[in-house]
């Protein structure tokens, strides 16, 4: 997982999705919902049927309790077909919101979390490694369980 930042002036307001950043009056939405989820991490997760996944399905939503003022209207949508990178997403800003800085999440378009160090703010975009766009020249192959298969360094290294 890589995490890029920028630096850049601070600006006098960071824009937040969302108005109300204390949390008070916001009803919680749940982050694992019953609707269709491609990811299978998603659907391993949110059926918590063992003591691993159980702890992390506790754990993604006690990051989330923290999060939800900050995501976007997309966010819970995409959990469910990108579940790595949106966990990684709510993470990464978490992280730095108990390391004692204040964040901003600019929504919907914008780097996933800014803090502010010395005066400049640092924006950070959160990303995850995925099998590349379909039809693409560096598009890894699915892997598949139980099977020994070749690992494609040279698609690998284009990313």
């Amino acid at each position: 997982m890589d995490v890029s930042g920028v630096i850049s002036s601070p600006d006098a307001s960071c824009p937040v999705y969302g108005s109300d950043m204390s949390g008070a009056n916001m009803a919680r939405a749940p982050l694992f919902t019953e609707e269709h989820a491609s990811d299978i991490r998603y659907v391993n997760t949110r059926a918590a049927d063992n003591p691993n996944s159980h702890a992390a399905r506790q754990h993604c939503e006690a990051l989330w309790e923290l999060y939800e003022p900050y995501a976007d209207m997309n966010f819970r949508k995409e959990f469910r077909s990108q579940f790595h990178a949106r966990y990684w997403e709510m993470y990464l800003a978490i992280a730095l919101k108990e390391k004692g800085y204040d964040i901003c999440c600019p929504k919907p378009i914008g780097p996933d979390v800014g803090i502010i160090v010395d005066g400049l703010r640092i924006w950070f975009d959160a990303t995850t490694a995925s099998q590349g766009m379909s039809g693409s020249v560096d598009q890894v192959d699915v892997m598949r369980f139980g099977e020994v298969g070749c690992v494609p360094n040279d698609k690998i290294l284009l990313r």
